[in-house]
């Protein structure tokens, strides 16, 4: 797994790092193996997409990014989910859909987690 957060938006919507600029170019032509990425560095719907065409391009499996930013809290929940439900050997869809269902289910504790603006802006991508 490769999770890149809260790092700004490079010129072309790539990630600006401590050493410089990590371009799209430049995640594309590097082979990756990785199941899944995950993206949740805030960006536009639009460089999000591009990031992850990036990445799929590169040879990623899938790609989970965050269309919109989410409450901090909710975000943390939702994560604890998917990983634990990625290391359960789960695919990352069956893994996305676990973390979703276990947001839901914080309702019945009392705790308002089941709003599709918290869990809706997780999306997954891969290619066919």
């Amino acid at each position: 797994y490769l999770q890149i957060s809260a790092v700004d938006a490079a010129p072309d919507g790539g990630f600006v790092l401590a050493d410089g600029d990590l371009t799209l170019s430049e995640i594309r032509s590097t082979e990756m193996r990785a199941q899944v990425v995950v993206v949740t560095a805030e960006a536009s719907h639009g460089v999000q997409i591009q990031r992850a065409r990036a990445f799929l391009d590169a040879g990623a499996a899938a790609v989970l990014i965050m269309a919109w930013p989410v409450e901090e809290a909710a975000q943390e929940r939702f994560f604890d989910g998917y990983f634990a439900a990625l290391n359960r050997d789960r695919p990352p869809a069956r893994a996305l859909n676990e973390a979703r269902e276990s947001l839901m289910r914080d309702a019945l504790l009392g705790v308002d987690n089941d709003d599709p603006g918290l869990w809706g802006s997780m999306l997954l991508l891969s290619n066919p």
